[in-house]
């Protein structure tokens, strides 16, 4: 029960991290790509340039964003949604819920 606890705080790190890293990578240099695709036959696959078009949005560049990747700026609209969501998720005091205690059926009376 206790990995439960944390994983809005891992998915909040993973994604933080991911939006931290793409705001300081330098968008204009082509090197080393996660895409398998990519890796394997030389084709972009329809996810790739996705991470320079928000590095791009980052910089203020929204022309050249769009020009990249089409789904950049959704894609961030998406992901700052989703580290609010676990930012309160996280945050969220944990209650300790009881079971309900059993009724007495005499003192109910029945109609």
């Amino acid at each position: 029960m206790k990995s439960l606890r944390l994983l809005p705080w891992t998915e909040l790190a993973l994604w933080s991290g991911g939006l931290i890293f793409l705001a300081f990578q330098n968008p204009s240099s082509e090197g080393f790509t996660l895409c398998p695709i990519k890796s394997i036959s030389g084709w972009d696959c329809p996810g790739c340039g996705l991470g320079h078009s928000i590095s791009w949005l980052f910089r203020g560049e929204l022309a050249t964003s769009w020009e990249t990747h089409k789904m950049g700026m959704p894609a961030l609209g998406i992901l700052v949604f989703r580290i609010g969501q676990l930012i309160n998720l996280a945050l969220k005091p944990r209650h300790h819920y009881h079971e309900p205690e059993q009724s007495n059926s005499s003192e109910h009376p029945r109609n």
